[in-house]
């Protein structure tokens, strides 16, 4: 490790990342319906005050129209700026905070008791942007200048429909190596379960309740949909990765009906399914097509979804990590895997380039009710981001 780099983490102040995290919790941003403009405000001129230029990426215009959400992006010059870039990518929105009452402090009021932050977004995940943007301003009173380029992307609308991300990569992007900061707790997580949000629609044929067999029941035909999804998911449990798990397919939404003396005409069903390693999109979606091949009037589409994510444990990024996470913090990383989903699969689907999902705070505190991330978290990710972007 440079002595720069070893100046920069004496400099490292887990007050000073809480101040910066306050700030960015105080703005609520919340997705939908697509607040983020506030925050973005904030850390555009953040970056503005380090003296590094930060871009705009015009994304959509918030639910309202109100509002503009826009991604933010910077790049700090490296040594040797032949070499492509890591890519740092953090998200500026959150979840709704809900309700007021089940918090025991307001949501976007942000408070620090028995070592840890409370905030909606502390832990998913603006404490991982904090911790970016406080390395800024400590590498540049070091004097840190990076052995390779360091991008940064700050974009929106991670939580609903990912419209930042795609954004972002509607331009041909070259990057290195990507490191999203979601909260991993510290720990070095090498991928994550892809996921799809399907619609399925079926269409009948209305009458009056009295006389059903004037009529075709939506609902029937969906019901016998969601049979063949509830045994189609034991083939799928038995598609299980060593590290990500088992694929899935879950009802989870279904609407239909309008009067209960009505034949229903219409039914939607919602259904959620986890991709694991090898599995595609187009191949889960032709899976559920057969599902409804025979049931007339039914059509199946994609709402949304995110690509598994995957790297293996030997590449040599994972490798750079685990020992700047033994050189900073005194002990070895544990690797393990995200358990949710995020942009990691999407980036490395669209740019070819390998991405590790690494932060603060734990995602099982993300979209809770009191969210907190601890200071030890934010401590322990902060000097590893400080030392491996570096080097």
């Amino acid at each position: 490790m440079n002595e720069n780099v070893k100046k920069a983490l004496e400099l490292l102040s887990v007050p000073r990342i809480c101040e910066i995290l306050t700030e960015l919790c105080q703005r609520d941003s919340e997705s939908p319906p697509g607040n983020e403009q506030a925050t973005d405000e904030y850390i555009e001129a953040f970056l503005k005050g380090l003296g590094i230029a930060a871009k705009r990426e015009f994304v959509c215009k918030s639910d309202d129209g109100s509002k503009d959400r826009f991604n933010v992006m910077a790049r700090i010059e490296g040594q040797d700026n032949s070499l492509l870039p890591y890519l740092y990518v953090g998200h500026i929105d959150v979840v709704p905070a809900g309700n007021p009452s089940a918090w025991e402090t307001p949501a976007f009021e942000p408070v620090i008791r028995d070592g840890k932050i409370y905030g909606r977004g502390s832990c998913d995940m603006k404490g991982s942007i904090a911790c970016m943007l406080h390395l800024l301003e400590c590498w540049q009173k070091a004097g840190v200048v990076p052995k390779r380029p360091l991008e940064l992307l700050f974009d929106v609308d991670e939580e609903y429909r990912n419209r930042g991300m795609r954004k972002y990569l509607e331009t041909e992007r070259k990057i290195y190596f990507g490191v999203v900061g979601e909260p991993t707790a510290h720990k070095i997580d090498l991928g994550h379960r892809g996921i799809m949000f399907i619609e399925t629609s079926f269409k009948g044929r209305s009458a009056h309740a009295s006389r059903p067999w004037l009529g075709v029941n939506a609902i029937e035909q969906a019901t016998l949909f969601m049979n063949r999804v509830k045994e189609f998911s034991k083939v799928l449990a038995e598609r299980e990765d060593p590290m990500l798990g088992p694929a899935s397919l879950t009802t989870t939404v279904i609407r239909g009906g309008t009067k209960t003396n009505i034949i229903p005409e219409s039914c939607v069903v919602e259904t959620d399914r986890r991709l694991t390693v090898g599995e595609t999109t187009e191949a889960a979606m032709d899976e559920i097509r057969a599902m409804i091949a025979d049931i007339p009037g039914a059509s199946t589409k994609l709402n949304a979804h995110l690509p598994v994510g995957w790297i293996r444990e030997d590449h040599p990024e994972i490798d750079h990590m685990k020992n700047v996470f033994r050189a900073v913090n005194g002990e070895e990383a544990e690797v393990s895997v995200f358990t949710a989903t995020c942009e990691a699969g999407m980036l490395s689907e669209k740019t070819g380039a390998p991405s590790v999902i690494f932060g603060p705070g734990d995602i099982a505190q993300a979209h809770q009710d009191n969210e907190f991330c601890s200071l030890e978290s934010l401590e322990k990710a902060a000097r590893v981001f400080f030392a491996f972007f570096a080097e």
